[in-house]
């Protein structure tokens, strides 16, 4: 508009810099640009006649409208431009549902090293006393991973997750969905993360980032080797390079973005190798020749000699991993609207997993690898200034194995096999041995390929349709090692009379029983080609499909915005099921004949969003959508009855179900956005969900009563609540402070798909099936009624910041127990009606850079649980509380004489769990260098 009269302009030219994307304003001095990846940009406007202004600053998110008006001051004199800078907008008009959005200038100043501990943060988003994040009261599943308007979901896991491991330092902007969300998105039933990554620069700039730390928690009985500051346990090298490629400008404009991130993190639950895996054997021997010989009185009460401690004692990090990733981009722009897009992203890891048993032998718990590639192209095309269209394509390729040794036939297999345990469960520790036999590898591949176009038909309706197809390839394989025939069991030369009668020197009895040819173990490499093996060897390929299709509106009408969206979802198993067991014979359980092919499932989703003005400096919205997703493949594949299956095959184990119906979520909420004063914005959000056909299990019998398990839909689950959050911005950026609390509900008929497999009742045998016992509507696992996230950003001068992040949450649930054991209490009244300790942690990241000969060099400080707080995630069910656990006085004082007795263990380490707690204190100091 004209400055002076406030009239409309029209021609007025409009160019976003830095992009080839622009408009002209029309008669009503308006204009649109569509098609604008999420950034910070600067909009220019020319008119002749006008002084030429540019607005900088202006923010452009993910699914959002970006608001620039401008006014043009009438001018005679040439080459005068006037600059404006704009404000972030507290108040979104345009936003119909609940999200956050994240961008990289706020991602680089938050302590956080993970995309999952930015997630955290926002609200309604509750962490599990596993690490699972849970939207809104739904299972840590329900929410889907994008990338670049790519699906990367973890589809196989009942966890759920990404399939693709993006750094922090790669990400553009983050969008985090929690409330209902437009038709675009499918496969969710919770939320959505979008991650768009970075794009290359018009100019070479580089940085690498080296990180140095440990953790620290003195007098803390749980942890070994935490006494003392390790600066160098925790060690990350971060790097990244982007410009411009060479080539003719004729041919458009080349470009490159690549990232990295090793990560050598030795842990913070450490072992201690008192027993090597070879001990196991010896151990069994000598107490085998010690009963004999003494007749204790307490047979679980066996002093150990000094020489069957072969370990060094030395500490050993044991939840300890290394990896690397790579996340490289590539944009070509040839002009005429169109950009083609490559990413590649890889991924390679290994490490341990920690085991309390095993904390004092290491040694006997097997590596896990993990590696994974994903391929994305992009195809952006924009006929029209006011049409654009994508098309994707993406290879996703995951790959995991476990192992204790690499080679099956490794002697070391053989020397281990004995594992040598607490017999009487004083302390639970594993004396020797190895943890598994089990070989695991599994292969997960998708192909997938969507589409989507835009049409902003005018300065009102916008409509946008898409498609997705994918195509799985699902390879699980488990050769574990097994018994050789005869040699099932440790066997003695001398009976425990000949031992005690004939008065035998322990060295004698062990060198007798070494050369025993039954005097250990032996083990042998399943085969497929085994009639026997079938018990324990599994091999097999699944091949399941997905497809999808949507058409969504929005309208604009001034601040009014109406969304509203159709999506049908189709799953293809590509499996057989039986529909009835009770008629199928125990010899054959696997034949063809009692099969059939699982069935096609489909679903009609609506969706409905809108947002209008209820001041200038205020909006409310309602939101409302049914969503659908369909059951992992883990659970639909699990352990599936291969064609030479017997009853002995499936006995009292769980079996999937590729007929699986799809899981549902029908979603409401209603949202206020509220202006309190400049730069302070306030946010309150309603929400109700309804969960239906999750996934439990129902318990089957053949003709013969042979019971085993297999999943099915039947579980139940509601969430409602409330979240308000306040944001400020204040003195021009140099203080940036959020606030946000969540008061929520969350119940259901099961946490999780197994957890009422412990409370069925028989009702008859051979009848095809148990009923259930009665099941409650009870609090769900992360359940959190009430949790308050704040975070202060304070930059008192350029190159200079001072992060801070506060969580504060209420207990999660957990099953109490009586301390009388003979006391029983009726299955199923107690479940989750404790409430375990209040849990809140502080985080801090404090950073300086300076300028030197044009490069930009920094250091900072990152401190994670500054305080040590140390969060009761497991807690004892009598108690209600992590560390010792209550026993009856006489059963409490037989455990700790017999613990004194044996001389093995303090009562501390008998009596304190490391992973019953949450992170100590981890302090990392890092130095940077950009150019």
């Amino acid at each position: 508009t004209d400055k002076q009269t406030g009239a409309p302009l029209l021609g007025a030219n409009i160019l976003l810099e830095g992009t080839s994307l622009g408009a002209v304003s029309d008669v009503s001095g308006l204009y649109v640009i569509t098609n604008v990846t999420p950034g910070t940009y600067s909009v220019k406007f020319r008119m002749m006649g006008y002084s030429p202004t540019t607005v900088t600053n202006v923010i452009v998110y993910s699914d959002r409208i970006a608001k620039v008006d401008c006014e043009l001051k009438s001018t005679v004199i040439q080459g005068e431009e006037v600059v404006i800078t704009a404000t972030r907008e507290p108040i979104e008009f345009d936003r119909t549902s609940s999200a956050a959005y994240v961008r990289q200038e706020e991602i680089e100043a938050l302590p956080v090293q993970s995309l999952s501990e930015i997630i955290q943060l926002q609200a309604g988003v509750v962490t599990d006393a596993g690490g699972g994040l849970h939207f809104r009261g739904g299972r840590s599943r329900e929410v889907a991973y994008m990338i670049d308007g790519v699906t990367v979901t973890n589809t196989f896991s009942q966890g759920g997750g990404s399939n693709v491991s993006v750094e922090n330092n790669f990400i553009k902007e983050l969008q985090v969905i929690t409330g209902t969300f437009n038709a675009e998105y499918g496969q969710a039933q919770s939320g959505v993360i979008n991650v768009v990554t970075k794009v290359p620069e018009d100019k070479y700039k580089g940085s690498v980032e080296a990180l140095s730390g440990g953790y620290y928690a003195p007098n803390q009985p749980m942890y070994i080797g935490l006494d003392n500051y390790d600066p160098i346990s925790e060690q990350e090298l971060k790097f990244s390079l982007s410009g411009p490629l060479p080539i003719p400008k004729s041919l458009g404009k080349l470009g490159f973005f690549i990232n990295g991130r090793l990560v050598d993190s030795e842990g913070y639950l450490n072992g201690q190798r008192r027993y090597m895996p070879e001990d196991g054997w010896e151990i069994e021997v000598f107490r085998e020749w010690y009963e004999a010989t003494y007749d204790p009185p307490d047979p679980l009460v066996i002093p150990l000699p000094d020489s069957l401690h072969t370990g060094d004692g030395a500490i050993v990090p044991i939840d300890w991993g290394k990896k690397y990733n790579i996340n490289t981009k590539l944009v070509y722009q040839p002009g005429f609207g169109l950009t083609l897009s490559y990413n590649l992203f890889l991924s390679k890891s290994k490490g341990k997993s920690y085991s309390h048993s095993w904390r004092f032998c290491p040694d006997g718990l097997p590596y896990w690898f993990d590696d994974a590639a994903t391929h994305m192209a992009v195809l952006t095309h924009a006929p029209k200034p006011n049409l654009f269209y994508n098309l994707r394509y993406s290879y996703q390729a995951n790959h995991s194995k476990s192992y204790t040794f690499e080679d099956a036939k490794d002697p070391r297999y053989q020397i281990a096999a004995v594992n040598a345990w607490d017999p009487g469960k004083i302390t639970g520790f594993d004396y020797g041995g190895i943890y598994s036999w089990d070989r695991r590898f599994e292969d997960r591949s998708m192909h997938l390929l969507n589409g989507d176009i835009t049409w902003q038909i005018n300065k009102v309706i916008e409509v946008k349709s898409g498609f997705e197809a994918k195509k799985y390839d699902l390879h699980y394989k488990n050769a574990p090692l097994r018994e050789v025939t005869g040699h099932e069991i440790v066997q003695y030369p001398y009976t425990s009379n000949e031992i005690r009668g004939w008065e035998i020197p322990y060295d004698i009895f062990l060198r007798a029983t070494r050369n025993y040819p039954f005097g250990n173990i032996q083990l042998r490499e399943t085969s497929p080609d085994s009639v026997t093996d079938h018990l324990f060897y599994v091999d097999y390929n699944r091949y399941p499909e997905e497809g999808s299709g949507y058409v969504q509106t929005k309208l604009n009408l001034n601040e009014i915005i109406l969304n509203a969206g159709l999506r049908l979802d189709v799953f293809r198993p590509k499996d057989r099921y039986c529909p009835d067991y009770s008629k199928v014979f125990p010899e054959f359980v696997g034949a063809d004949v009692y099969y059939t092919r699982a069935k096609l499932k489909y679903q009609f989703s609506p969706r409905f969003g809108l947002s209008f003005p209820i001041s200038d400096r205020g909006a409310m919205r309602l939101s409302y959508g049914h969503f659908f997703q369909a059951p992992s493949f883990e659970k639909m594949y699990q352990n599936p009855v291969l064609p030479h299956y017997n009853q002995f095959s499936i006995m009292n184990t769980s079996i999937g179900n590729p007929n699986l119906r799809p899981e549902k979520t029908v979603q409401y909420e209603v949202g206020l956005q509220q202006e309190l004063a400049d730069g302070l914005g306030l946010e309150l959000s309603v929400f109700y969900k309804d969960i239906r056909d999750l996934l439990g299990l129902e318990i089957l019998t053949l003709s013969n009563a042979t019971t085993f398990y297999r999943y099915i839909n039947k579980e139940y689950g509601n969430a409602a609540g409330v979240t308000v959050a306040f944001n400020q911005n204040s003195f021009q950026g140099k203080l940036n402070t959020s606030i946000d609390y969540t008061y929520m509900v969350a119940k259901g008929t099961a946490s999780s798909a197994e957890a009422v497999r412990d409370v069925a009742i028989l009702s008859g045998s051979g009848r095809g099936a148990y009923t259930l016992a009665t099941r409650r509507i009870d609090f769900l696992g992360w359940d959190q009624t009430h949790s308050l996230n704040a975070a202060l950003s304070l930059r008192p001068q350029k190159g200079l910041y001072l992060s801070l992040i506060g969580q504060i949450g209420s207990g999660l649930p957990y099953t109490p127990s009586t301390l009388d054991p003979n006391i029983e209490i009726p299955g199923g009244w107690w479940d989750n009606s404790g409430r375990k300790p209040l849990q809140w942690n502080i985080d801090m990241k404090l950073f300086k850079s300076f300028r030197v000969l044009g490069y930009t060099l920094g250091g900072f400080m990152n401190v994670y649980n500054v305080l040590n707080h140390l969060n009761e995630n497991g807690v004892r069910s009598i108690t209600g509380r992590a560390g010792p656990d209550a026993y009856l006085p006489e059963i409490a004082r037989k455990r700790y004489y017999r613990l004194e007795q044996v001389g093995e263990f303090t009562r501390d380490e008998a009596d304190y769990n490391p992973t019953d707690y949450s992170r100590p204190r981890l302090i990392q100091f890092g130095l940077s260098f950009e150019f």
